[in-house]
């Protein structure tokens, strides 16, 4: 039976209308698979919210150089320091979401919305996470002349004299001085707080015996363990240093709930492409498998713990709590 001569109009706008309606989505996965294909086309840019030298300059660093090799792009680091990360992040929260702008962040970018009063960014839904790259554990040194040999003897003489004895930190806020708030919050002990601008200057006034505590990087602390000037009594983190294996975890010394390793991880805008994220995650994903990463950072304290963009998410929700609770606990504010 033929349609009437009425319906034909009608049918031939239906059959006009699928067929636009076909192109449309053949056009858009195209471009889809293209966008995927070609990025990145031109250079990304790594924005390090924190001055050049240091851990995260050391990381951001060796990233961009290895996301260069495998994407045949220049990846661009860039050091925007200013109000503990809080400068440079914001940049990049508020960049282009197309993923030549990035973010190499660490643990006090979940810190900072609990220490600042006013954030010109939200640390977890302004920013797509890319993936998490690495952690590190930190030491608890203390000058050799207090004669502390173990965790207990440090918690056994903070205790007999409460605010007397004193660690360093890099700075208010900083994420030795929140591993330092965290240690006191674990041993139930009040130690003085003496900040510095640095980790260098802090850790020269410990060796110095102008101060008596550091909680801080494996990095910066081996060369003086090993020489004696400093006495490592605990590292944090779940297994043994290889450069410091005499050198029990705080888990061994009877504090299992001390958790406060440091980490590195690589954000980007929100809203930029999914496509353009699995790239990249894939892409950091292979050079986080390569043994010649772990080989590389492994002297200095450094563990490769890579994570897929949702794991990463989740991890950050899970250690903006964390660490809030001990930024609250601590009074702890921006200066």
């Amino acid at each position: 039976m033929r349609p009437s001569r009425s319906r034909l109009p009608r049918l031939k706008q239906l059959a006009l209308s699928a067929a636009r309606a076909i192109t449309v989505v053949l056009v858009s996965a195209s471009c889809v698979a293209a966008w995927a294909e070609t990025y990145p086309s031109r250079p990304v840019k790594i924005v390090i919210p924190f001055a050049a030298g240091g851990s995260n300059d050391t990381v951001g660093r060796f990233l961009g150089d290895e996301l260069q090799k495998k994407l045949r792009q220049p990846f661009v680091v860039e050091n925007r320091g200013g109000a503990g990360g809080v400068v440079g992040s914001e940049s990049v929260a508020k960049a282009p979401a197309d993923g030549y702008t990035l973010l190499l962040v660490s643990t006090p970018h979940v810190a900072n919305p609990s220490i600042y009063k006013k954030m010109p960014y939200d640390a977890l839904k302004s920013f797509a996470p890319v993936a998490r790259l690495m952690a590190a554990p930190v030491v608890i040194t203390s000058t050799p002349s207090l004669g502390f040999q173990t965790v207990d003897d440090l918690v056994k003489s903070a205790k007999s004299q409460p605010g007397k004895l004193s660690f360093v930190s890099s700075g208010t806020g900083s994420y030795f001085h929140l591993a330092s708030e965290m240690f006191m919050d674990q041993t139930k002990t009040k130690l003085l707080h003496i900040p510095y601008k640095g980790a260098g200057p802090a850790m020269a006034d410990v060796v110095a015996g102008h101060a008596n505590i550091s909680i801080g990087s494996v990095l910066s602390s081996l060369p003086n363990v090993k020489s004696g000037r400093l006495k490592a009594l605990a590292v944090s983190g779940t297994k043994r240093q290889s450069s410091m294996p005499d050198v029990p975890t705080m888990a061994e010394a009877g504090y299992p709930g001390y958790e406060a390793d440091n980490w590195w991880g690589l954000l980007a805008p929100a809203g930029t492409p999914a496509e353009v994220i699995d790239t990249l995650s894939r892409a950091i994903g292979e050079i986080m498998a390569a043994p010649t990463t772990a080989a590389r950072f492994a002297p200095e304290g450094v563990l490769v713990s890579y994570q897929k963009p949702g794991e990463f998410a989740r991890f950050m929700e899970t250690e903006t709590v964390k660490w809030t609770q001990i930024i609250k606990a601590a009074g702890i504010t921006a200066e």
